[in-house]
């Protein structure tokens, strides 16, 4: 299996099932040597909430901080995106997708499946699940 460059929407991601585990969501950032990517503000500057102190399940950081015990002490890891609201990552769709449509000038329906290859539409199929 080729996973070289595989967007979000590619039907192995979304092959993919979700299953609720109940785990909780924690705050990651104070882990030391840990970076969140300024990408996340800029994409997210114009939407209401931001993502600046991001969320994982609690298995996910004990990996990241695991993960941080390997490096050598001069590396890190630069962390680009956690869980996000429903609503939130909505109105990031949305926002790529009049972009898209400003940009390119294609259709509603051609802009949300150019979009969905680079931003979850939560409505269809995401990571980030209601």
């Amino acid at each position: 299996m080729n996973t070289k460059n595989l967007k979000i929407n590619d039907p192995i991601c979304s092959s993919i099932p979700i299953r609720e585990n109940n785990e909780p969501l924690v705050e990651v950032l104070d882990l030391k040597r840990l970076f969140l990517s300024s990408q996340t503000k800029i994409i997210s500057e114009n939407i209401d909430g931001d993502s600046s102190t991001p969320l994982v399940r609690l298995t996910v950081k004990k990996l990241l901080k695991k993960a941080l015990g390997e490096l050598p002490p001069e590396y890190g890891i630069v962390f680009i995106e956690g869980y996000r609201q429903y609503e939130y990552q909505k109105k990031l769709f949305q926002d790529y997708v009049k972009k898209i449509i400003k940009e390119k000038r294609l259709l509603q329906e051609r802009a949300e499946i150019v979009a969905s290859q680079s931003v979850s539409n939560p409505d269809i199929v995401s990571p980030n699940p209601k």
